[in-house]
């Protein structure tokens, strides 16, 4: 089906780079609340404090701990060598896994989550279509970076034995079993070098690249079809009868998610006290490329993941069929602000597409650029929410 809608023009400050901490970022901001301003549509900002740098703190953490654990094998450091080995586990863990902030902590700023509401007079439930819009950098694409990501855990592994062996060996009696011990702590040490020197690098260099990821597709295209759904909400002739719609602009996605985490957990609780009791949140990623739509099955960090909500996922794999004609193509997970909301109990799922050339290739790159972005496709995104949000509005999301 093609969309009746006009062809979207991404506007210039969602193709253009946007990283946590920059002034792009914070321009981004003010400009989607001017867009929203000037259709007449209320936008209240969501406070929050924004650790910028987290990804490349770690990734100095990484880069650090690679380089100092061998040498404390080599100098024979004995049980600091354990302590090292222990720290350079722990940190990750508790930031990747439980999203506690340790080193990351060390830069802090103000931030700020933009959420706009269209309410009927007495709803029954409440859908959040949110999108982020900050953009990031990284020397290895989603793909490439898997192949490292599959090894964290025979690395992690590895540095604790070499962390044991270390004490271990200060322990033993000069000989041939203490040399022994020396170079098996020495060469387990060495796996998880190249793994904190690679994954480090990875975090730390996109930083500073010379051709930075402009963030058209991840995640400019999603921005610019909200604020197309916001227009047809504000002006018609789209409306909808039972149910609050939120559209919900985050910061920090690229961040280990944490503008939609501060929206989605205890402030959100707190400041959203009065909306309707049943509440989903639909994500949207990396839209308006040639290609197919795309739904995930689960969605989390690269230590933890959840599954996404069947009902919302089989709803939006409705719309994308009546609008389009062809069904979604399912892959197995994505790291995305959907995870912030299935992690407090919302049901939640993400909406996106592929390249027909590069698949889901190319983010986080130069790759991601304005070229990638066909318009009649964002008309065509915004039509499949308006199809999926007059479901909701008629039968509810959970249909028998």
């Amino acid at each position: 089906m093609v969309s009746s809608q006009p062809r979207i023009v991404l506007p210039e400050f969602l193709a253009t780079p946007r990283a946590n901490g920059s002034r792009a970022l914070d321009q981004a901001v003010r400009e989607v609340e001017g867009w929203l301003a000037g259709l007449g549509v209320p936008v209240q900002s969501h406070l929050f404090t924004l650790r910028p740098y987290s990804m490349e703190l770690l990734g100095l953490w990484l880069l650090l701990g690679g380089l100092l654990l061998p040498l404390a094998a080599l100098l024979r450091w004995g049980w600091a060598g354990l302590v090292l080995a222990l720290l350079i586990v722990v940190v990750p863990l508790l930031e990747v896994r439980f999203l506690r902030a340790t080193v990351t902590a060390l830069v802090r700023r103000p931030a700020r989550n933009l959420a706009a509401h269209f309410s009927p007079e007495h709803p029954r439930q409440e859908v959040i279509l949110c999108a982020h819009l900050d953009s990031k950098t990284e020397l290895m694409d989603h793909y490439q970076r898997r192949v490292l990501v599959r090894f964290s855990v025979p690395a992690i592994v590895l540095v604790l034995i070499s962390g044991i062996l270390i004490a271990l060996e200060r322990l033993l009696p000069a000989g041939t079993t203490r040399q022994v011990v020396y170079w098996l702590a020495l060469l387990s040490a060495l796996p998880g070098t190249v793994y904190g020197l690679g994954m480090g690098a990875n975090l730390v260099g996109g930083r500073f690249s010379r051709q930075p990821s402009s963030g058209a597709v991840d995640n400019g295209a999603a921005v610019a079809v909200l604020l197309e759904l916001a227009e047809r909400l504000q002006r018609g002739p789209f409306s909808l009868d039972a149910t609050a719609v939120t559209l919900l602009f985050t910061a920090g996605e690229e961040a280990q998610m944490q503008g939609a985490l501060a929206y989605a957990g205890d402030t959100y609780a707190k400041e959203r006290a009065g909306a309707p009791t049943s509440t989903c949140a639909v994500n949207l990623e990396v839209l308006g490329q040639n290609g197919g739509y795309l739904l995930w099955e689960r969605d989390g960090t690269a230590m933890v993941s959840l599954p996404n909500d069947a009902d919302l996922n089989s709803a939006l794999a409705r719309a994308v069929e009546a609008v389009t004609g062809e069904p979604p193509v399912w892959s197995p997970q994505l790291n995305s602000d959907a995870f912030a909301f299935l992690r407090a109990g919302i049901p939640a799922a993400t909406l996106g597409s592929y390249d027909r050339d590069l698949g889901e290739r190319g983010l986080h790159s130069a790759f991601d650029s304005a070229s990638r972005i066909d318009p009649s496709r964002l008309a065509e995104a915004t039509d499949v929410l308006c199809h999926l949000l007059g479901e909701i509005d008629a039968a509810g999301l959970h249909r028998d």
